[in-house]
Order: C-alpha cells, then structure tokens, then sequence
C-alpha cells in the first residue's frame, strides 16, 4: 500500500498492490483506494481468511518491499494468461507506479535492496532437512 496524489490533487489515495511472491513474482491484484484502511480491508476480502488479523503498519525496512524490484511487469514472461481484467487494466499504471516508489524511496534516502536472482544458489537443505527427518 502506498499514499499518492494524482499531480494537480489536493486529495490523497492509496495504491493497494497484490504480489505475490510465494513462486514467480507476479502481480495479483491492482487497487486505488481512499485510505489504508480501505486498502487494508480490500486486500484482505481478496486473501480470505488467512489475512483477516493482518494490519498494516508503515515499512521501516526496505528489504521488506524486496518484491518491488523483483517484480517487472515489462517482462512478457510474467504475464501468465489468468490475470483478473482489473490488472490486466492497470498493469502498465503499476509499472509507472512502482518505478516512482522506487525513485521516492531513493530520494528519501531509504533506497530498496539491490535485485537478485532468486532461482540461482538457492538453500535447499532448508526444505530438505525437514522432508528426510
């Protein structure tokens, strides 16, 4: 979730954005609300039960929003054929969108973490370890 106004607004909104990042990193679910509880009680009506006692809090490290640089909706790959016609809509908006978080965040000197691989050098013993005990 992210505040924004739109250039010329003197109102606020809230940019909700669903990634997921539990396989490839994908962009779910596409949002602009009126405020973060808005936004809160959106994202979770789309999650079900398993988000219903999450609240928002302000990020205060950048490594939380790692799923911003990971995800690059201008890689054709990423487009899987499923995706709701709300963000098949806005897909263009979240990349702009999420560029400018980008930039704000560096300009705030709070700048996210460097992009990695995440398919290569991978831990395996971290889910092997369990599966053979």
């Amino acid at each position: 979730m992210a505040g924004f106004r739109y250039p010329g607004s003197n109102g606020q909104h809230v940019l909700l954005l669903d990634i997921d990042t539990s396989g490839f990193v994908v962009l779910v679910g596409v949002a602009v609300v009126d405020d973060v509880q808005q936004a809160a009680t959106t994202w979770r009506d789309a999650v079900g039960d398993s988000a219903a006692a999450a609240q928002p809090e302000p990020v205060t490290d950048p490594d939380q929003l790692r799923c911003l640089v990971q995800l690059d909706p201008t890689d054709e790959a990423v487009v899987r054929g499923d995706e709701s016609r709300l963000v098949i809509d806005n897909w263009f908006r979240a990349d702009r969108l999420i560029r400018e978080i980008r930039e704000a965040m560096r300009k705030g000197r709070m700048p996210l973490p460097a992009a990695t691989n995440l398919y290569r050098d991978l831990d395996i013993s971290v889910m092997t370890r369990p599966f053979t005990e």
